[in-house]
């Protein structure tokens, strides 16, 4: 009788602790790849949100240099600050213009939101 009580102490319980050390294992492995799934969708929408945030800078900037470009060239067309301000009154934004510049600023709104969060 004493001889099968040592078989199972020899035998049971190291197979016990082998089991439960391989479902803990499993369960943290399944814990961490969730983890990392959530992690890569957050620096993937980051990337969006970068990538959004600095062509819509850049056309943006393409836009302004176009303004003081026109803005410069009315400068050197008048020599009175008066005319020069009712000629450059006379610039309209085009609807492009005003949409790009709103599309930028919202765009910046959102990298801030977003870049708070991180």
């Amino acid at each position: 009788m004493k001889h099968d009580r040592t078989f199972f102490a020899a035998t049971g319980i190291p197979s016990l602790f082998l089991i439960f050390s391989v479902l803990c294992l499993a369960v943290l492995s399944l814990l961490t790849l969730g983890k990392s799934r959530d992690e890569l969708q957050a620096a993937n929408f980051a990337i969006q949100q970068t990538d959004l945030y600095y062509k819509t800078c850049e056309t943006a900037t393409g836009t302004v240099t176009a303004i003081q470009k026109q803005l410069a060239s009315d400068y050197s067309q008048v020599s009175d600050p008066d005319a020069y301000f009712s000629l450059a009154g006379l610039m309209k934004l085009t609807v492009s213009h005003t949409i790009l510049l709103r599309m930028l600023f919202h765009s910046r709104k959102r990298y801030l939101i977003h870049r708070s969060y991180l």
